[in-house]
């Protein structure tokens, strides 16, 4: 989850990904999102921190930080985005919870928008299954 560099081998319409910063508990990586034609690309800066409890529970937080690179020509900035990753252990398994909501802006249809939102979780948790069974 720390690796932003593979992201695009696994996270739901990723077209490029990298770390940019490691500071402490946080980095801050940068992720471009396929939109479809007609729409333009996304791309966010998110500052992402992992929170490890005594039990076991491990929460991943994003937020997204719009101005932390300059905008890229041709590529819509999102003005918000920010969730987390829960990963609970259950009964010697892993329970996964991933909660998201982010801001596309450039007026996106709402049915494109719920059929991407609707989407996303699906196509990042199965590349993420995938990826680890490898």
């Amino acid at each position: 989850m720390k690796n932003a560099d593979d992201y695009t081998k696994w996270y739901g319409y990723t077209k490029t990904s990298a770390l940019l910063k490691q500071a402490g508990d946080a980095q801050y990586n940068y992720v471009e999102t396929i939109f479809p034609w007609p729409y333009s690309n996304r791309d966010m800066v998110y500052r992402m921190s992992v929170n490890v409890s005594a039990n076991g529970i491990v929460k991943i937080l994003l937020k997204g930080i719009p101005d932390y690179v300059p905008e890229k020509q041709g590529i819509v900035r999102m003005k918000k985005a920010e969730g987390y990753i829960l990963l609970q252990p259950i009964d010697g398994k892993t329970e996964v919870t991933y909660v998201f909501h982010s801001e596309p802006g450039d007026n996106i249809p709402p049915w494109l928008a719920n059929n991407s939102i609707a989407e996303l979780p699906f196509r990042t948790l199965y590349g993420l299954r995938k990826m680890l069974n490898e």
